[in-house]
């Protein structure tokens, strides 16, 4: 059942490049989207060796909890994150 409790919808956050916030903002969510890349290509890459799974997952985690609080940042979100229903959870059948 999906959460009938959702947040009311804002308008994009644009980013002012030339404002050194906004800028170094974007910057920081590029890289840790660049680097969960390259660590999803790395567990790919060891997809047999258990003990490199353990350590290579747990390392995608800690940059994906690192991704969500930037685009909480970005996007003003705080706690009202989790009232934002997940697009597999729209599209879900009973």
């Amino acid at each position: 059942m999906r959460n009938k409790h959702h947040a009311q919808l804002q308008p994009l956050q644009t980013l002012d490049f030339k404002d050194k916030k906004d800028k170094l903002l974007h910057d920081e969510i590029v890289r840790v989207q660049k680097e969960l890349i390259k660590k999803q290509g790395e567990i790919d890459q060891h997809a047999n060796d258990k003990r490199s799974l353990t350590k290579l997952n747990r390392e995608f985690d800690i940059l994906k909890h690192e991704l969500d609080d930037l685009l909480k940042t970005l996007f003003y979100l705080g706690n009202n994150d989790s009232l934002i229903p997940l697009i597999k959870e729209m599209y879900e059948t009973n």
